[in-house]
């Protein structure tokens, strides 16, 4: 059942606010009524998602808030005040004692702490590190035939020029 959009409907009806296009790998055992999990999070197998904290003889109960597109790692482990925003990912086999992931930040280790930061903010930041392709027409593809970036002979694709992944 796990991996399905069952768990999703079932913490649904457990009291959990979970979006349907979250892809729960692993099912959550109790507190649904603290879960809060967003659009396309990812909690992978084996991962521990618990609304409650036990500290000796003190159980504390609260939120786990897992934004949309963050991704709680296998075997990582999130309690009861754990915030994971937007983007934020904690690494498999990390715990997180307290706190918040801010978005697009990697966290992973035992207490976890920030690895780094995942992507860039801004879109077209990504959009001018990516090599440019373009459409060879046929007619210009059977005069030239231009080597494929695979080394296979001709292609339909050839880069422009000397394309850097920085420019």
């Amino acid at each position: 059942m796990a991996g399905t959009v069952f768990v999703n409907i079932f913490s649904l009806m457990m009291g959990a606010k979970v979006s349907l296009s979250a892809l729960l790998l692993s099912i959550p055992k109790y507190d649904y009524r603290y879960l809060r999990i967003g659009r396309r999070v990812i909690v992978d197998e084996g991962s521990v998602i618990s609304g409650h904290f036990a500290d000796g003889v003190t159980i504390t109960f609260g939120p786990l808030r897992l934004e949309s597109n963050s991704v709680l790692g296998a075997q990582a482990y999130a309690h009861c005040g754990d915030h994971i925003e937007k983007s934020g990912i904690l690494s498999p086999l990390s715990k997180m004692l307290s706190g918040s992931i801010k978005r697009d930040e990697i966290w992973n280790g035992i207490p976890a702490w920030k690895t780094r930061t995942a992507w860039a903010h801004n879109h077209q930041e990504c959009e001018d590190s990516t090599p440019k392709m373009q459409i060879i027409s046929k007619q210009s593809r059977k005069k030239s035939r231009p080597s494929s970036p695979w080394g296979r002979g001709g292609s339909c694709f050839q880069q422009p020029g000397s394309v850097s992944a920085t420019s």
